[in-house]
């Protein structure tokens, strides 16, 4: 795989010709209470320094994004998608596998309870990258007040604190104090 990863693009204003496509692959990879609105999402990147957006694709098609932050001792994986058509592939192992890599810190990502086949493989995908499942209650709070928390699991690879993370995602990600 010859993955070209983007720039990270804090205000979606890179030159990347399928910007509307990385929109769609959010908005379809996501359910609505599991995401921001996208025009919340752009405001976040224009504004927060800590947070990025990175697209990598092959040739002219769009693989997959992740949406982090980058915070002191740890980053958070807001959302990390694989284009439909590349799923199954070795495309999502090979570009979460970099990107933990390029971190150089331990890595917290949410992922949905284990309730269905589509949530249990997403779990052992992690796990076969090094992540392990907390069993520490959780539930993702609602990005709008229109949408609803979720009941989720964190999983992390890398020795932290989890709880502290916690705080801080609840913090800066979810602004409750």
């Amino acid at each position: 795989m010859s993955t070209q990863k983007f720039e990270a693009c804090r205000n979606f204003t890179c030159e990347y010709s399928n910007f509307f496509l990385a929109r769609s692959l959010y908005e379809s990879a996501f359910l609505p209470d599991e995401r921001r609105d996208f025009d919340d999402l752009l405001k976040i990147a224009e504004t927060k320094s800590v947070f990025y957006a990175e697209f990598f694709k092959q040739d002219a098609d769009l693989l997959g994004i992740i949406f982090y932050w980058k915070f002191r001792n740890f980053a958070y994986v807001e959302h990390f998608a694989v284009a439909e058509q590349f799923r199954n592939q070795g495309f999502g192992q090979k570009i979460m596998r970099n990107f933990c890599e390029k971190i150089g810190s331990p890595v917290v990502l949410e992922v949905e309870k284990p309730e269905n086949e589509a949530s249990k493989r997403r779990i052992r995908f992690y796990e076969n990258l090094g992540f392990r499942v907390s069993e520490m209650p959780y539930l993702q709070p609602a990005y709008s007040a229109n949408k609803q928390s979720v009941p989720m699991l964190l999983m992390h690879c890398g020795e932290i604190c989890l709880e502290k993370c916690v705080k801080t995602i609840r913090r800066e990600v979810y602004s409750i104090a």
